[in-house]
């Protein structure tokens, strides 16, 4: 016999014939040298541990397939430490969003003393949110452009209830200058009241306080023109605007309220017939005196809805023949206190069975 060559630890002798084989490792092969289950010997079976995070070193005596593969354990809650990149085109789905959630923290920060961001559904709502307890402290949500980019949008909550919408970065090559820009798009609806920006809120301060809705509060330090807090237009056509000295250019003026209350003095005699119509800033007084008015005395007080920060200014003028006519002693004097506007006789009574009408413009 010659020996032929060496393979997987037994001799293979040229010209020799076999009907089984059994190598040194205690391998069985047949004529064929295809392997054969030796008597006594470890079975296949598929796999029956799951895939975690720590090694399972097993006691069964069983191999795996070849196209067996363990399934992934989805309770486990992993650290990733790498970089993780999805080039699918498929969303990421969380299931169980309503308690899980995303959760992005510090992860040295301990759970029970953390500041994060929480991005989740409660009740058919989608919510992103910071979030914090113990030591933790508030977080502003904060959008940025570009890699090195400024804020653009920022989010905060000071823990008090208090929220905070805060815009910058830059506009117009101007460092620190602000752009904000509402496109509502074409509104077609022909029923109801819709709204570009509607804003509500509800004032309940139970101890002394102010507060205010809206507050444009500019620094200049180089102003080179006149400039506008704000401009309204139709159409690109200005309508109505609010210059940085406090000029206010309007195209039309339409003021409205409730009318004021008025009531007759005996200047304007007995039984007469008073009105008023308008509002608190602009109003109509039109009477029809009675019997022997008193000279000198109040012909009608108005008082206001609501009283003026400091006495008003006022402007009166007649507005039909009668009360055209008054002139020199026979002339009402009007006067003005933060809660009244009042008209008084002159030294020559009024005429019995007269009607006058006076425009009354009031101005703080």
């Amino acid at each position: 016999m010659k020996l032929y060559r060496i393979l997987f630890g037994f001799l293979f002798i040229a010209g020799t014939a076999f009907s089984q084989l059994v190598t040194t490792n205690d391998v069985v092969l047949d004529a064929n040298f295809n392997y054969v289950l030796a008597s006594g010997g470890a079975v296949g079976a598929n796999p029956s541990a799951s895939v975690g995070l720590s090694a399972v070193n097993g006691v069964a005596t069983t191999w795996m397939r070849s196209d067996a593969a363990p399934a992934l354990d989805q309770t486990i809650a992993p650290t990733m430490s790498g970089a993780w990149i999805f080039s699918n085109a498929a969303p990421i789905s969380l299931t169980n969003a309503a308690t899980g959630g995303i959760r992005i923290y510090d992860a040295a920060i301990d759970l029970s003393n953390y500041a994060r961001l929480e991005i989740f559904d409660s009740s058919g709502t989608f919510n992103v949110r910071t979030a914090w307890a113990g030591t933790g402290t508030s977080k502003i949500l904060q959008f940025t452009a570009g890699s090195s980019g400024g804020a653009i949008l920022a989010l905060r909550n000071a823990g008090t209830g208090n929220g905070q919408l805060r815009l910058s970065g830059n506009g117009n090559g101007s460092t620190g200058a602000v752009t904000f820009a509402i496109d509502t798009g074409t509104q077609t609806q022909t029923t109801g009241t819709a709204s570009g920006i509607s804003y509500t809120s509800t004032i309940n301060q139970t101890s002394a306080g102010n507060f205010t809705d809206f507050i444009i509060n500019r620094t200049e330090t180089a102003v080179p023109n006149t400039q506008l807090f704000a401009d309204f237009q139709v159409s690109a056509s200005s309508k109505f605007s609010v210059n940085n000295k406090g000029t206010v250019t309007l195209f039309h003026e339409i003021t409205n309220g409730t009318a004021p209350t008025i009531a007759a003095g005996t200047g304007a005699g007995t039984s007469p017939t008073i009105s008023i119509t308008g509002h608190d800033g602009a109003f109509t007084i039109t009477l029809t005196t009675g019997t022997t008015p008193t000279l000198s005395a109040t012909v009608c007080t108005v008082t206001f809805n609501a009283a003026y920060g400091v006495t008003p200014h006022f402007s009166l003028t007649p507005s039909n023949a009668n009360a055209s006519l008054l002139s020199g002693v026979s002339m009402v004097t009007p006067s003005a206190t933060t809660t009244t506007f009042v008209l008084t006789a002159g030294a020559t009574a009024l005429t019995t069975a007269t009607t006058y009408t006076w425009e009354v413009l009031i101005v703080q």
